[in-house]
C-alpha cells in the first residue's frame, strides 16, 4: 500500500546478520520486536556499565552527571525504539579500546570487525590503521573480517554477496530514497548538503573528499590523538551516511571527557551542553557538526584551559 517504491527500507544488515534474524522471523512481528528490544536493554545496559565504571578516584556529582547524561542522550532511546545494532558497534569499540590498552593488538582489532554491521564505518579506522602503522590490530581485524565474510558466504553464496555489494555501492547515490535522508544525517556530509540545500552526493562530493583528507593528514601529524574515542569521533563526522542512532557511539569520547573534567561546575555545563546539542540536532542535524568541533578540539592542545587535566 506504499505510495511509491521510494519508500521502501531495504535490508540493508550484511548477510551474516540474517541468521540472527532467522529465528526472529517465525515470531510475528510485534513478538520478534520485543525480544529484540530486551537484547538491545542488555547491550545498552552492558555498554552504560563499562563507560560509567570508575577510573581512578570519582565525585558523587561526576556519578550522578554521567547518570544523566545518559539517561538524557536521545539516540539511546531513538536506537532503542527502532531496534538498531548501536550499542553492539559501541561495545565493539569499548572492548577494542580496552584491549589496546593491555597491549593485546591482534584481540583489539577483532571486535572492529563488527563494524562490517555499518561497512561505510569501516574505511576510516583502516586507512588510519594503515597511517599509524598499526599492523597487528589491522591483522585482527582483517581476521575478523575474513571469519564474517566466509559465514556470509555460507548463507547466501557468492552471487548473493555479489548483490550485496552492489547494494551498498549504490547507496550514497540514492539521494532521498528508500529510508535515507542525506541532508537530515548529523555528519559533515549533512552538513554541507543542508547548505547547498541538495540530498544528491555530487555537488558536494569534492568538500567532502577534502574533509576527509584533511582528517587523515591531521592524524598523520599527530595533532590529533590516536585513540578510539578520537577515532569514533573522526569515522561519524566523514561517514559518507550515518544516522541519527548511530550517534549512540558518541557516548564513548562524550563520557571520557566528562570524566576528565575536575571542576564540578565545567564538568556540569560542559555534559548539559553536549547532550542539549546533540538532543537538538535531531530536529537541526547540520547543528551536530558543532559538537563533533568541539570533540576533535578536545584530542588536540588548543582545547580549552578548564578541559586540560
Amino acid at each position: 500500500n506504499l505510495p511509491s517504491k521510494i519508500y521502501l527500507m531495504p535490508f540493508l544488515n550484511p548477510p551474516f546478520l540474517a541468521l540472527f534474524f532467522s529465528p526472529l522471523a517465525r515470531f510475528p512481528i510485534s513478538v520478534a520486536y520485543i525480544f529484540f528490544s530486551i537484547i538491545n536493554i542488555f547491550l545498552a545496559m552492558a555498554a552504560f556499565c563499562f563507560l560509567a565504571f570508575p577510573t581512578g578516584k570519582k565525585s558523587f556529582a561526576q556519578t550522578i552527571t554521567l547518570f544523566v547524561f545518559l539517561i538524557f542522550y536521545s539516540p539511546v532511546w531513538i536506537a532503542l525504539l527502532q531496534g538498531q545494532w548501536s550499542f553492539l558497534l559501541l561495545l565493539s569499540f569499548i572492548f577494542a579500546s580496552y584491549l589496546f590498552s593491555k597491549n593485546k593488538k591482534f584481540l583489539a582489532g577483532n571486535p572492529l570487525s563488527l563494524l562490517l554491521i555499518r561497512p561505510h564505518l569501516l574505511l576510516l579506522p583502516v586507512l588510519l590503521l594503515i597511517i599509524k602503522r598499526q599492523w597487528k590490530m589491522l591483522s585482527g581485524l582483517g581476521f575478523g573480517i575474513f571469519i564474517f565474510t566466509v559465514i556470509s558466504y555460507a548463507t547466501v553464496g557468492f552471487t548473493g554477496l555479489k548483490d550485496y555489494m552492489g547494494l551498498l555501492s549504490a547507496i550514497p547515490f540514492w539521494g532521498d530514497k528508500f529510508t535515507v535522508h542525506p541532508i537530515l544525517e548529523p555528519t559533515l556530509r549533512g552538513f554541507l548538503q543542508s547548505v547547498f540545500h541538495t540530498n544528491l552526493l555530487l555537488p558536494i562530493l569534492p568538500i567532502f573528499v577534502f574533509g576527509v583528507l584533511l582528517t587523515l593528514f591531521l592524524v598523520k601529524k599527530s595533532l590529533l590523538s590516536f585513540n578510539f574515542a578520537c577515532l569514533i569521533t573522526v569515522v561519524l563526522f566523514t561517514s559518507i551516511h550515518t544516522n541519527y542512532h548511530d550517534l549512540v557511539l558518541l557516548l564513548l569520547p562524550c563520557v571520557f571527557i566528562i570524566k576528565s573534567i575536575k571542576r564540578i561546575p565545567f564538568m556540569i555545563f560542559t555534559a548539559l551542553g553536549m547532550c542539549l546539542l546533540i538532543n537538538v540536532s535531531f530536529f537541526r542535524p547540520e547543528l551536530s557538526i558543532f559538537l563533533f568541533i568541539f570533540i576533535l578540539i578536545f584530542y588536540t592542545d588548543y582545547k580549552p584551559r578548564f578541559l586540560r587535566k
